[in-house]
């Protein structure tokens, strides 16, 4: 990667869509479990690829998944100065919040999970995306356009654990759904 993984990183990983670490914690979900893959990096030579996430939430006592498919129409060598399009579709129903510009998911799971203190609001969303995208490397910048369909649902709190505090987790917000 002539970048040193600048581009991978903020182009490669990212699909339609908000990505969620395969472990967490936090008051909705309580633990969740899973495995988590990354799409197609821009410096690949793969041609397609599965990918998303899926976990067991243990208190919502429900399975959180996010799975997608992409491939490349065109040129895919790294080298060329053209690589393409991404074409790419994918299915979810997850826990989110909006307020990740807050807080790291990491430092949330964290600080929920040893002191009580969930700084995130979520909701649930369930639903469909497909997207085109094109990296211009002359300008070094991804395109990318989507149609996206989700009904987003209230949580409420299914856990007051944590391991060193005895206070209770703030209530979850509801939203208005739709």
């Amino acid at each position: 990667d002539p970048f040193g993984g600048h581009i991978a990183t903020m182009f490669g990983a990212q699909p339609f869509y908000p990505a969620l670490p395969g472990l967490r914690y936090n008051r909705v979900d309580g633990f969740v479990l899973g495995i988590d893959v990354e799409p197609i990096r821009i410096t690949s030579s793969r041609r397609s690829k599965v990918y998303g996430q899926v976990g067991y939430a243990f208190a919502l006592d429900d399975i959180r998944y996010h799975v997608g498919f992409e491939t490349r129409i065109g040129d895919t060598g790294w080298n060329r100065s053209d690589l393409g399009f991404t074409l790419g579709a994918s299915y979810h129903e997850n826990t989110l919040s909006d307020d990740t510009w807050k807080i790291d998911q990491w430092e949330n799971a964290l600080a929920a999970f040893f002191f009580r203190n969930d700084f995130l609001d979520y909701f649930e969303s369930e639903g469909w995306n497909v997207y085109l995208s094109k990296y211009v490397r002359s300008v070094d910048a991804l395109v990318r356009v989507g149609y996206r369909s989700s009904d987003h649902r209230s949580l409420v709190n299914n856990t007051n654990w944590s391991l060193f505090r005895d206070s209770d987790f703030r209530l979850n917000p509801g939203i208005d759904d739709g």
